[in-house]
């Protein structure tokens, strides 16, 4: 129910994205363009698609706007008896200060000049720490796409199966943040929810020294900001493909192979009534084959062959050595079984995926508070495909169905011009399950001889099909041999709360403190089910139990068939993060130093036994849920 009111939510509101919207700071000192004194008082404007922050300059001539969005801005500045002078697109970076000094000409000084184009500084004096961000426009220019691609062309990260490695670290030590919160995966690592390429307007990449806002990473900080609505109305349309007509898929062409790859961008964002503006994006990507799963071609007749001729002219083989070489017996005349194995080049067969993902927001400015309200939505499919040895079973190749959504909102208030505060509420899904193509959830039917006779599978008896071919040195899966006779399934969802308070003392403190909480409800299935069927059969009166172990069972938040449970002992895993922080950024004219300090409360919410040696079980032969055998594992608290 609530998955479908968030489809609901989507579709009519046009939510999407992620989490929370990110802001950066920007300074600067205001001087006379001939005498280079301080102008007090002077009016700085800072105008973000039309979201405007001002301040005015101190008695040094010094100012400091909080809360700008990020992208290119335009810094417009005003002074009694002085040119109003406007500097155009200057580029804000999420929790980064950008500082932009501007000389003001008097009015009596004969100077056309009223607009300065910003240039980009060499050297970001404000970057304490390994850092690297690419923004709209760089993104757009790139080779690659999606956030993992483009995190993998910095320098210190390696990219393998979809996964991030950074400074050699573990996959599951990245952190992923989007728009302010984190949307790490709790059971895998990587990436929770969906973010189009196109409605990226930020990504960094931070190897190291980050601050004490975030926490739980050892390898790498991945953070992304999307996109909102402008000024004006915007619509783009973009589509590639390779499914060219010139060309059969799998034949090489132009130095490559047509992999049948399409996708399909929408996005649109402005204006929606009032101060409210709307930002969406939504995608279709299918790919018939990954490109990982590229071959060259393989014809192992012209091996077969000389083999078979050199059997017929040198006597036969009897059948053990036979089954060494992987020669059918000639013997057999007609009957023979003669393998024509011809590989094609240039892709896996069945290992086709499609993915569906919609980005977006709604922001509202009703000044002081500002509001921004997201989702996301992703849904993907995936087979595994068949390689040399698979390829007659290819029609079995295993299927994966995947599913993520979030809904987040953020209320941002100005207290004052140095002082705002920021509420954040948000909640996510996943949902994912590997099994066979045609028993799909039929946990009994995967190694069922009659369910798979329905099928045109031939099995020689329950849980046993037909075996493998041996040919030359390898074990070719005969057609309907079972390519996926597990069945896994994982689902987990969190609430998350976040609340920062950000002060600014002068111009060389900024104060900042906050905390954050999410706690996740994480199911997971899995069993061995290909011999589930035959062990049923033969032993109709096993407990549910016996049967759970003698197929390699593991569950929590599912029964030992796979059925959803709330309580007890395979009640869902429910654990809590909790953290308090404090950082203060001093910025000094030449020196920036951050300081922070980090408190972490994690509570597994489960269990561990008194005495691991001294394990009680009850007379069913399940664990001992009393007091003395089991308690409640310790919080962490770092």
């Amino acid at each position: 129910m609530q998955k479908k009111l968030l489809l609901v939510l989507l579709l009519l509101g046009c939510l999407s994205a992620s989490a929370t919207a990110q802001t950066g700071k920007v300074t600067g000192k205001v001087t006379d363009y001939e005498t280079g004194e301080a102008l007090v008082q002077a009016n700085v404007m800072v105008n973000a698609e039309g979201t405007p922050r001002g301040a005015a300059t101190d008695i040094n001539g010094v100012f400091v706007i909080l809360n700008v969005p990020i992208g290119k801005v335009d810094i417009e500045v005003s002074y009694i008896g002085y040119k109003k002078i406007t500097v155009r697109d200057v580029l804000v970076r999420s929790n980064e200060t950008t500082s932009k000094d501007i000389r003001l000409p008097s009015d009596a000084v004969a100077f056309d000049i009223v607009e300065i184009k910003a240039e980009k500084p060499l050297v970001e004096i404000h970057v304490t720490n390994s850092k690297t961000t690419v923004t709209q426009e760089d993104i757009e220019n790139l080779p690659v796409r999606g956030v993992e691609a483009i995190s993998a062309l910095q320098a210190g990260v390696v990219s393998l199966g979809g996964a991030l490695y950074i400074r050699g670290s573990r996959s599951d030590g990245t952190v992923y943040v989007v728009n302010g919160m984190s949307a790490n995966d709790p059971l895998y690592g990587g990436r929770a929810v969906s973010v189009i390429n196109n409605a990226i307007a930020e990504q960094s990449l931070q190897a190291g020294g980050y601050s004490a806002e975030y926490g739980g990473e050892n390898g790498g900080l991945v953070s992304t900001t999307t996109r909102t609505g402008g000024r004006g109305m915007r619509f783009e349309l973009e589509a590639f493909t390779d499914n060219y007509p010139w060309a059969e898929y799998g034949e090489r062409t132009m130095g490559s192979y047509k992999t049948g790859s399409s996708t399909y961008i929408l996005t649109a964002g402005g204006p929606l009534y009032g101060p409210v503006k709307f930002f969406f994006a939504g995608q279709n990507a299918f790919s018939r084959t990954p490109t990982s799963g590229w071959r060259e071609d393989y014809d192992l007749t012209t091996k077969y062959d000389p083999l078979l001729r050199a059997t017929e002219a040198h006597a036969l083989l009897s059948p053990e050595e036979q089954a060494k070489v992987g020669i059918f017996d000639p013997r057999l005349g007609s009957a023979a079984q003669k393998v024509d194995y011809r590989f094609p080049g240039g892709y896996f067969l069945n290992a086709a995926s499609e993915n569906w993902a919609m980005n977006g927001n709604l922001t509202a400015n009703l000044n002081p508070i500002n509001i921004r309200v997201d989702g996301s939505y992703g849904y993907g499919t995936r087979r595994d495909g068949a390689d040399l040895v698979r390829q007659l079973a290819e029609k079995r190749a295993g299927l994966t169905e995947s599913e993520n959504y979030s809904v987040n909102a953020k209320l941002t208030h100005l207290l004052s011009p140095s002082t705002f505060y920021e509420i954040h509420l948000g909640y996510l899904g996943n949902f994912g399950v590997s099994m066979d193509p045609d028993h799909r959830h039929n946990l009994f039917a995967y190694g069922d001889s009659l369910a798979n006779a329905a099928y045109g599978y031939d099995y020689l008896a329950d849980g046993l099909p037909v075996q493998p071919i041996p040919f030359l040195g390898a074990n070719f899966l005969p057609e309907g041999y079972p390519l996926q006779g597990g069945y896994t399934k994982t689902n987990y969802n969190a609430v998350k709360a976040k609340l920062n308070f950000v002060h600014q003392i002068g111009h060389t403190h900024e104060i900042k403190t906050g905390g954050e909480f999410s706690q996740y409800s994480i199911r997971f299935f899995g069993i061995n089910a290909s011999g589930l069927a035959n062990f049923v059969r033969s032993s109709p009166d096993a407990s549910e139990l016996e049967i759970a172990g003698s197929m390699g069972t593991n569950n929590y938040g599912y029964d030992y068939y796979g059925r959803r449970v709330d309580s007890g002992v395979d009640a869902p895993k429910e654990p809590i993060f909790a953290a308090f922080y404090v950082l203060d950024k001093i910025e000094l004219e030449d020196l920036v130093i951050n300081v922070g300090m980090r408190y972490d409360y994690i509570n597994t919410n489960s269990k561990e036994f008194v005495d691991p040696n001294n394990i009680k079980f009850t007379p069913q032969g399940l664990i001992d849920q009393s007091q003395d055998n089991v308690k409640d594992v310790a919080p962490s608290k770092t």
